[in-house]
């Protein structure tokens, strides 16, 4: 019995082959993929906390920018004067949470 193969043997052998390294490396691809979505979700579920923050922080700042605009337009009336205490400490309070 010969130990030689054929040449159509040999290239029948070679795409077989090919066939399962490639549904290998798609199943592994498919594990890869999965693995990465499910590190960007847990990374976006990480961040929910600081963007709960950056939208208090905005929103303070917004009040302090509507203050101080108004200021500009009408000057210190009684309105700044009324407003101005309680967001100077609601942008405190912002700043340093502890206090």
């Amino acid at each position: 019995m010969s130990n030689h193969f054929t040449q159509e043997e040999i290239d029948a052998a070679e795409k077989t082959r090919a066939i399962i390294i490639e549904g290998d490396l798609n199943y592994l691809k498919g594990i890869y993929m999965a693995g990465e979505v499910n590190m960007w979700n847990e990374m976006r579920k990480s961040c929910e906390p600081l963007e709960a923050r950056i939208r208090e922080l905005e929103a303070g700042l917004e009040a302090l920018v509507a203050l101080k605009r108004w200021k500009d337009r009408y000057g210190k009336d009684e309105h700044y004067e009324k407003h101005q205490p309680a967001a100077w400490d609601a942008a405190k309070q912002l700043l340093n949470p502890t206090t």
